[in-house]
């Protein structure tokens, strides 16, 4: 039985690393098919002992997945002031909105906001 070319062997491992995107599968993939060849189907040279396999699996191993970047809170400051200060707005729906706009603009967290 001739030995399989190293470009059909690493055609068919390129090929399960995309379809599953997965490194730990092509490495499985990859052992699988090495144990496979040294019972002595290519004559001694295993082809996937060969450079080119050795690359797929380094750039498989290297290759991270694109995360989707989540989008910005946004702050609608503007609509907090509007609903707490108005002609009809007591001291303290005044006090909630000064309080809400010095925290957002300088960035304060809650425990510094309840000290002042």
């Amino acid at each position: 039985m001739p030995p399989f070319p190293v470009t059909f062997i690493v055609a068919y491992l390129f090929k399960v690393y995309k379809s599953s995107s997965s490194y730990a599968s092509l490495v499985l993939t990859h052992v699988a098919l090495k144990w496979f060849h040294s019972f002595g189907l290519s004559n001694g040279a295993n082809p996937l002992d060969s450079f080119i396999c050795h690359n797929l699996l380094e750039a498989a191993r290297r290759d991270k997945p694109v995360s989707v970047k989540k989008a910005p809170i946004s702050a609608d400051i503007k609509s907090i002031i509007d609903k707490f200060t108005g002609p009809s707005a007591n001291l303290e729906d005044i006090r909630v909105a000064c309080i809400c706009s010095l925290g957002f603009a300088a960035f304060f967290r809650y425990d510094k906001l309840s000290n002042l």
